[in-house]
């Protein structure tokens, strides 16, 4: 990834946005666990795509979670 994306049609990484995360998790301080056990968090995404949801522990942002496809 060359880096954050400034919107969706940037090529690099974004953050889901907010309707995405409530659609997701019903939140948008989610916990890891809710993350890791998502099946859906990458559905959207086509090759060369990919994602990155902060996660919450205690109410606080604890983790940074990565997904995505590659181009091979």
């Amino acid at each position: 990834m060359p880096g954050l994306a400034d919107s969706d049609d940037d090529w690099g990484m974004r953050p889901p946005d907010r309707e995405t995360l409530l659609d997701l998790f019903g939140t948008t301080r989610s916990a890891l666990e809710q993350v890791q056990a998502s099946d859906r968090l990458t559905e959207s995404l086509d090759r060369g795509e990919s994602l990155y949801v902060v996660a919450y522990e205690g109410g606080q942002p604890a983790y940074l979670y990565f997904t995505g496809y590659s181009y091979d």
